[in-house]
């Protein structure tokens, strides 16, 4: 601590390359607003979260084998032990 002193340096933002430009015609404002709107949404926010898998309801669960037939216990497994 030798009494040096740092002045925080200004910050310059640097400029953000265009998404897209016209190349041609005179487009309106309406117009870029509604090219601005669909690439926007076309672009999405990413893939969504996966939920707790539920398997409720499954069609599988749905098919009647014996209780001790080897059919069900496979088919239960191959099923439900994925994850």
């Amino acid at each position: 601590m030798s009494g040096d002193v740092q002045t925080p340096e200004a910050e310059v933002e640097t400029p953000v390359a265009p998404m897209f430009q016209v190349v041609k015609g005179n487009p309106s404002d309406e117009e870029l607003a509604a090219l601005v709107t669909v690439l926007a949404s076309a672009s999405g926010s990413g893939a969504a979260e996966r939920g707790d898998r539920n398997d409720w309801g499954h069609p599988v669960s749905k098919l009647r084998y014996a209780y001790t037939s080897w059919q069900l216990v496979t088919l239960v497994e191959r099923t439900f032990s994925r994850r």
